[in-house]
């Protein structure tokens, strides 16, 4: 009788397989005829997998791995489920790493232009507070961050302005105090 050949047991290699269930043969310590019984298939079927012309078909793996407490996936392929997913888990593990950097250095430009704003609207604050007054400068003297700075600010809610202007004060009486 020919075998039919199974589309998905295509790269399963029958040496390897044959390898494995000698491996379990001789971890139960049974002979060959009473490892078939136990397993419910013929001594002669158990023959042909042993001598790596035929891979068992799905349902006597099945009978096997669950007599011999594993899996039809390391039967098949030497691998456990888990270590499958781990290799699936890599390649997205990978990619969940690739796009958090990518996250990251999103945030770390956004934080530099935080911080450039935060710095220009100091000067600012120290320009008002030392008596000067914007509304009177020479707009040639005003530099480009200080015109994104006022552009910025006017954008605002009057409550974040409020509390621009809070954090400002706090922030030039802290550098006040350094001196």
């Amino acid at each position: 009788m020919r075998q039919r050949k199974n589309k998905y047991l295509t790269n399963i290699n029958p040496k390897k397989v044959s390898e494995r269930l000698n491996e379990l043969i001789k971890k139960t310590g049974l002979k060959q005829y009473q490892f078939a019984e136990k397993c419910n298939i013929t001594a002669a079927a158990l023959s042909t997998y042993l001598n790596k012309e035929r891979i068992p078909e799905s349902a006597i793996l099945a009978r096997i791995a669950d007599f011999t407490n594993t899996s039809m996936e390391w039967l098949l392929t030497g691998k456990t489920v888990n270590e499958q997913i781990m290799e699936k888990g890599d390649e997205f593990h990978n990619q969940v790493l690739k796009d958090m950097a990518d996250e990251i250095e999103i945030w770390r430009e956004k934080a530099l232009e935080a911080e450039n704003l935060l710095r220009s609207t100091q000067e600012v604050m120290s320009v008002m507070e030392s008596g000067g007054d914007y509304k009177d400068a020479d707009p040639e003297k005003i530099n480009p961050d200080e015109v994104s700075l006022l552009s910025n600010f006017r954008l605002l809610s009057e409550k974040n302005q409020e509390k621009v202007l809070e954090y400002t004060e706090d922030q030039i009486r802290v550098e006040k105090s350094k001196k």
